[in-house]
């Protein structure tokens, strides 16, 4: 649909909507560290320890186990060892640790298998990002090889350890400051976003307003009705009708989102 005009002039919004399946894409990530590990010939873990704040997150590594250790999130509080298996004839294992703070979701990949240490928890308000980087440990026998932060290299040695430091933002803010620039890659990055939240119904963005359905077997159609600024005439309140036929038959469940973006210019205050 194109923009809805019906309010005087004052209020000017773009309506979008989005289907997701499962396995739909993934928008870019807020940090990224990989390197390769280089352990010894035995069993192998995964060792984090999680807690809320924003402070210092420590990546390292030894013989046997790679740990994340720190103060990063908004919501997940998670402590446990995962048992990786053995050893790769090569003893070393590419791996990489993200970081999404919108979402409050952090996983590792270690020799190509996800291991998600903090599950998205819903579009969080203030959380910790703008990861720097702290000082290193030395060099070891055993630690982390060719390590990079966002595909830039941090060290071409072997190290045990990396730490970084976070500051709290208000990441919906920053989210919507970004989506607004432009192309429409950056609009995608909203309706992919909410949909990874794992929320259904309404989710609330400085910029946006989206709402989630889950169309499952049996699917009649659905109305969808979003709140508009005090004082707006009932008959002018914006809505729209999902009908049957939008859920894709080999499907058993799918998801819609519905998005409402608010052009900050014509339309002061929020949602």
């Amino acid at each position: 649909m194109g923009p809805n005009q019906g309010f005087g002039g004052t209020l000017c919004m773009i309506f979008l909507i989005a289907l997701f399946a499962s396995g739909s894409g993934e928008n870019d990530r807020d940090f990224k560290m990989c390197g390769t590990w280089c352990h010894g010939n035995g069993l192998l873990t995964l060792a984090h320890d999680l807690k809320r704040g924003c402070g210092t997150i420590t990546i390292s590594a030894n013989e046997s186990s790679l740990s994340i250790r720190g103060e990063i999130t908004a919501q997940c509080e998670n402590s446990s060892v995962i048992k990786l298996g053995p050893s790769p004839e090569a003893r070393e294992s590419p791996f990489c640790v993200y970081w999404e703070p919108l979402l409050d979701q952090l996983w590792v990949e270690v020799n190509g298998q996800n291991h998600t240490l903090c599950w998205p928890s819903g579009l969080q308000e203030n959380c910790c990002t703008d990861l720097s980087q702290g000082g290193n440990k030395g060099t070891a026998i055993y630690g982390i090889l060719n390590a990079t932060q966002r595909d830039d290299i941090l060290s071409y040695q072997r190290r045990p350890a990396y730490e970084f430091f976070g500051g709290i933002v208000n990441c919906k803010n920053v989210f919507c400051d970004e989506a607004s620039q432009g192309s429409g890659d950056k609009v995608n990055m909203i309706e992919e976003t909410v949909m990874r939240s794992k929320v259904l119904g309404n989710v609330v963005l400085p910029c946006a307003l989206s709402s989630v359905v889950e169309m499952k077997e049996g699917f009649q159609g659905y109305n969808i009705i979003l709140p508009v600024p005090r004082g707006v005439p009932p008959q002018m309140i914006p809505s729209v009708h999902l009908p049957s036929c939008l859920k894709p038959p080999e499907k058993q469940k799918v998801k819609v989102v519905c998005t409402y973006f608010k052009i900050q210019y014509l339309i002061p205050g929020e949602f």
